[in-house]
């Protein structure tokens, strides 16, 4: 289907799922003017032509939304050609030329995509995993970003601090394996208009948060899974005045514990708004702890 797919110029909306193959999408795709929403499981998009080249002096200005993407590279001819680009979903894995270089793929060319606002970049489908310099020296993202989610990245928790969050309309940020360390000390004047944060902690062995309210001022929902070595929740993040939730998914016993201290502390000053929710893998003393405000399920 996708061979013919050129065929259909006026096409503005691709979307298939389900999909388990690799597709490569014909090179005559850079031609079709008229997309703005394409969502190919596995898709592979070729490398365009040149501008210079008169047969390629196509520009999909209207496009808009390009998910699901594999070994997706940012090069210079990609960032002219889809100038107008909102939501950009990508992966990486499965790498037939052999090259695994994170330069490769010129990620560093994202800070070029100024309207850019939801962007999700994920290495868990494959063994390999990029280097951590790769990542630092390549990885840029706009200032326009409200939505970035990172999937088994490399990184360090201070590394945080430079790649996201100085960004500045950073709403919802969602960590999945992608920083590693026992200690994450967050930096003032950051995260400023963050609302959501999930952090799936795959690696394990974060154990100390030093974090405080004025760390994530505007945070409302903050969800945490997998951190069965950390010591606590910092008490001060339920003195965020717009925290209205805190999910937490097969945590240890003490920074469930640390909740329900938040949760009593902000009931005493009357903030009656916060809520707590728990899952635990299996049975836990500390179901006992269950409240109005404060719910527990076993899955």
């Amino acid at each position: 289907m996708l061979s013919s797919m050129y065929l259909l110029w006026n096409l503005q909306t691709l979307i298939i799922k389900g999909n388990r193959l690799e597709i490569m999408a014909p090179s005559e795709i850079w031609k079709m003017t008229q997309l703005r929403h394409v969502e190919l499981e596995k898709l592979c998009l070729p490398d365009p032509p040149s501008l210079e080249d008169r047969q390629g002096d196509f520009v999909l200005g209207n496009l808009q939304t390009l998910l699901e993407i594999l070994n997706f590279k940012c090069g210079e001819e990609v960032v002219k050609r889809i100038p107008n680009i909102k939501k950009l979903k990508v992966s990486y894995g499965n790498f037939s030329d052999g090259i695994k270089s994170g330069s490769r793929y010129c990620l560093i060319n994202l800070v070029h995509l100024h309207k850019l606002e939801s962007f999700s970049c994920d290495f868990h489908s494959t063994w390999w995993k990029p280097r951590r310099s790769d990542l630092l020296e390549n990885l840029y993202s706009p200032h326009s970003l409200k939505k970035l989610t990172l999937c088994g990245c490399k990184l360090h928790w201070e590394d945080i601090t430079t790649k996201v969050g100085s960004l500045p309309l950073l709403e919802v940020l969602k960590l999945v394996g992608s920083f590693k360390g026992v200690d994450w000390t967050p930096v003032e004047d950051q995260f400023c208009r963050l609302k959501f944060l999930l952090i799936n902690d795959s690696r394990d062995d974060l154990e100390y948060w030093n974090a405080d309210n004025t760390h994530f001022p505007c945070l409302e929902q903050l969800f945490l899974r997998g951190f069965t070595k950390l010591n606590e929740i910092p008490s001060s993040i339920g003195d965020i005045s717009t925290l209205w939730l805190i999910d937490l998914d097969n945590c240890s016993d003490t920074t469930v514990v640390s909740a329900k201290k938040i949760l009593d502390e902000q009931e005493e000053f009357g903030n009656m708004d916060l809520q707590i929710r728990v899952h635990f893998r299996e049975n836990n003393d500390l179901e006992s702890l269950a409240g109005r405000n404060f719910q527990v399920k076993t899955w």
